[in-house]
């Protein structure tokens, strides 16, 4: 479970644990890592230089779950209304003049990215910003590796289709979005009482 915040958590989360596992070498010294919006693909923030992007562009239902039971809280026992599971799909692309440094980076990403497939809740809490924790403890996210068609591909690009570069699509699955609206509960039935009559049959 967690707060409707999740979805840009998750994505920032992403981005902070390849910024982290950067390598200390001279051919990762200028990379940089960032989150992009897709209208940043047709203009890169840096188009002349090294940067591995990742890019939520699709946000859909998990329907691997339906008919959430409602969520319970753990601490006081109240009912709330049923979370709602999503997926989280990440456009992850390398730019680089050098294409052999792109496809390096490509490369690193990708190996980065398949050595942490569970982002745990204390992991993610990192980028949840100086508000409360969005993810509670016990929680995490997997990180999953789409095949796309190149049909599918060349559809995503379409935003910049001038500027497409190399890239590969994962996607975060079971985002649990809690609700805080409490679902009301009549008390637990302790006793009950039968009218009863006696009947005269004439």
């Amino acid at each position: 479970m967690a707060l409707p915040s999740a979805i840009a958590t998750v994505s920032h989360a992403v981005v902070g644990l390849l910024e982290d596992a950067r390598p200390n070498s001279v051919s990762f010294q200028d990379v940089r890592c960032r989150l992009y919006a897709p209208a940043e693909l047709q203009a890169p923030r840096e188009a002349l230089g090294e940067v591995v992007s990742v890019c939520a562009y699709r946000v859909a239902f998990n329907t691997s779950r339906r008919n959430q039971p409602p969520r319970t809280d753990p601490v006081s026992g109240r009912r709330f209304r049923p979370s709602v599971p999503v997926d989280v799909y990440l456009l992850v692309t390398a730019w680089a003049k050098d294409p052999e440094k792109q496809l390096q980076f490509l490369g690193w990403a990708i190996r980065t990215l398949e050595n942490c497939p569970t982002l745990p809740a204390g992991f993610l809490n990192r980028f949840a910003g100086n508000g409360p924790a969005v993810f509670n403890p016990g929680e995490a996210v997997d990180l999953v590796a789409e095949a796309v068609t190149q049909q599918d591909l060349y559809t995503i690009w379409q935003v910049a289709p001038t500027r497409q570069q190399p890239s590969v699509v994962y996607v975060a699955r079971m985002i649990l979005l809690d609700s805080p609206v409490e679902l009301d509960s009549a008390g637990v039935v302790q006793t009950r009482v039968f009218d009863q009559r006696e009947i005269l049959i004439p």
